[in-house]
C-alpha cells in the first residue's frame, strides 16, 4: 500500500489547465431518452455518445444568489487552513443546474512536495460511493423488475444464509437498519485480501442488533448491496456503474482505481500509513459498494443536478422520479435519526446541512473529508471536497461543512431560510428532535 501511495504522488505532476464547462441547459426539454447499447459504448469510451460533463457557470445574481454572502466562504476556508484542519479544499455551489460559485483553496499535496489545489483535482470520495453508485444501481435494478427491495439477503448472497441475517431486506440495507455492525472488527478486517473476502467477512461479522430495530450506519450494508448488484446484473460493480450511471451522465472523470492519466491530479491522501482513505476498499481491490470511488467537483455537480431534476439530465434518464424520492426522503424513522434509501435526511451525520437548509434537504458525507448537500426546495446543492487526511491521517471538516452550507442557504435571494433564535448550528437537532 505504501507503493501505491508512492506511485500516485511520487512522480512529476503533469501540467494542466481547468477546462471551462461547456454550456448545458438547466432543465432538459423534450422526451427523456434511455441510452441504447451503441450510445452506452460511446459513453463508456468517453466519446460523443456522452453528454457534456460540466454544468454551465452563472453569475450568482443570475440564479438569485448574493455574491457578497458567497464570498464569505473564502474566510471560512482560510480559517480552517490556518488551524490545520485540512491542507486544501474545493467548494462548489450550484443552483437551477448552473454553477454559481467554485473555488480551490490551499494545497492539493504537501508531501513529498507542495502543489496548489485546483478545481479539477480528483478526490477519493469515500462513502459518497454509496449514493453515487450503489443505491442508484439497486434502484435501477428494481425499476427493471430484476430486484425487489423486499427480497431477503440470504436469497441474494449465498454466504449470508445464516438464521440471523438471511431475512434482512434490501431496503433495510439501503436505509442502514439491517442490524449489521458498522464496520469490521480488526480480526476479520485482517483476513480481507480480495473482493470476495470482503463479501464473505461481511456475512460472517457478528450482528449488532435485530433487523429493523435501530438505525446504525454501516459500511457492511453497502458492501453487500454492491455484491447484490453484481449478482443481479451479471456485471462487475465498477463496469455497471460506468455503463449505466456515470458515463451516460458524462461523468468521465469518476472512477474506481483511477487510471494513470489522472494520478497527477489526485488529492493528497494519508501517506504516513500508505493506505487510501478506506482500508476496506483497498483490501477489496479498490472496488466496493461502500467506498472506492474517485471524482471531481464538476462531476459531482452533474450528479447533483440530475437528482434535483427528478432523475434525468440532458435528456438521459438515470432514475425514475419515484426512485429519487425514495432515495432522498425519510423512509425510516428511528431515535438516531431518519434516512432515505441511500441519503441521510436527519441524523448525527447531518452537519453538512448547516443551520438554514430545511429538514427535507438531504446529503451524504465521506470519511476522506468530502460531502454533498442538496435542497430540493431551492434546487441548490453544496459540494465540499477536502484532503483532510493528508499527509498524516488527521484533520477535521465538520465546521467547514456546516458553515459553508449555512452561507449558501443564507445567500438565496428569493427564499429566506431563517434559524430559530438559540437553535444549534447543526440543524439535525431540530430536524430529528435529537442530538445533532
Amino acid at each position: 500500500m505504501r507503493e501505491l501511495a508512492r506511485r500516485r504522488f511520487g512522480g512529476r505532476a503533469a501540467e494542466g489547465r481547468w477546462r471551462e464547462p461547456e454550456p448545458v441547459h438547466a432543465r432538459g426539454t423534450g422526451a427523456v431518452r434511455t441510452l441504447r447499447p451503441f450510445a452506452l459504448a460511446c459513453a463508456l469510451a468517453g466519446t460523443s455518445g456522452a453528454v457534456a460533463a460540466s454544468l454551465p457557470l452563472a453569475e450568482p445574481a443570475a440564479v438569485q444568489m448574493d455574491p457578497v454572502r458567497l464570498a464569505l466562504i473564502d474566510d471560512v476556508v482560510a480559517r480552517g487552513l490556518r488551524r490545520g484542519d485540512y491542507p486544501g479544499a474545493v467548494v462548489l455551489i450550484g443552483r437551477h443546474g448552473r454553477v454559481a460559485f467554485q473555488r480551490a483553496y490551499g494545497d492539493r499535496l504537501t508531501v513529498p512536495r507542495r502543489e496548489a489545489m485546483r478545481l479539477d483535482t480528483v478526490f477519493d470520495i469515500a462513502s459518497l460511493t454509496k449514493v453515487l453508485v450503489t443505491a442508484p444501481a439497486v434502484m435501477q435494478l428494481r425499476e427493471a423488475g430484476r430486484l425487489s427491495l423486499e427480497e431477503g439477503l440470504g436469497d441474494l448472497v449465498p454466504a449470508c444464509r445464516s438464521r440471523d441475517r438471511r431475512d434482512i431486506r434490501v431496503r433495510q440495507l439501503l436505509a442502514h437498519e439491517s442490524g449489521l455492525r458498522g464496520t469490521f472488527t480488526g480480526r476479520l478486517l485482517r483476513r480481507i485480501g480480495s473482493y470476495q473476502d470482503g463479501v464473505a467477512m461481511a456475512c460472517a461479522e457478528e450482528m449488532s442488533g435485530r433487523p429493523g430495530a435501530q438505525l446504525r450506519y454501516s459500511d457492511l450494508n453497502y458492501i453487500l448491496l454492491g455484491e447484490i448488484v453484481r449478482r443481479t446484473s451479471g456485471e462487475d460493480l465498477d463496469q455497471y456503474a460506468y455503463r449505466h450511471i456515470l458515463r451516460p451522465l458524462g461523468m468521465n472523470e469518476t472512477y474506481y482505481n483511477p487510471p494513470a492519466a489522472l494520478h497527477a491530479r489526485l488529492a493528497g491522501e494519508d501517506v504516513v500509513t500508505g493506505e487510501v482513505e478506506n482500508g476496506m476498499a483497498t483490501r477489496m481491490g479498490g472496488i466496493s459498494g461502500h467506498s472506492g470511488l474517485y471524482s471531481t467537483a464538476a462531476d459531482l455537480a452533474v450528479f447533483s443536478a440530475m437528482l434535483l431534476n427528478g432523475g434525468a439530465w440532458q435528456g438521459v434518464r438515470i432514475l425514475s422520479q419515484a426512485s429519487v424520492k425514495q432515495m432522498t426522503t425519510a423512509m425510516v424513522h428511528h431515535a438516531r435519526g431518519t434516512r432515505g434509501y441511500g441519503f441521510d435526511v436527519a441524523s448525527g451525520y447531518s452537519g453538512s446541512r448547516g443551520s438554514l437548509f430545511p429538514c427535507n434537504s438531504y446529503g451524504h458525507t465521506g470519511y476522506s473529508g468530502v460531502s454533498m448537500w442538496l435542497d430540493p426546495n431551492s434546487e441548490t446543492f453544496v459540494i465540499v471536497l477536502t484532503n483532510r487526511l493528508h499527509p498524516a491521517g488527521r484533520g477535521d471538516v465538520k465546521l467547514l461543512r456546516e458553515e459553508v452550507a449555512t452561507i449558501a442557504a443564507g445567500a438565496l435571494l428569493d427564499l429566506h431560510y431563517t434559524r430559530t433564535a438559540g437553535a444549534p448550528l447543526n440543524a439535525a437537532h431540530r430536524c430529528r428532535g435529537g442530538r445533532g
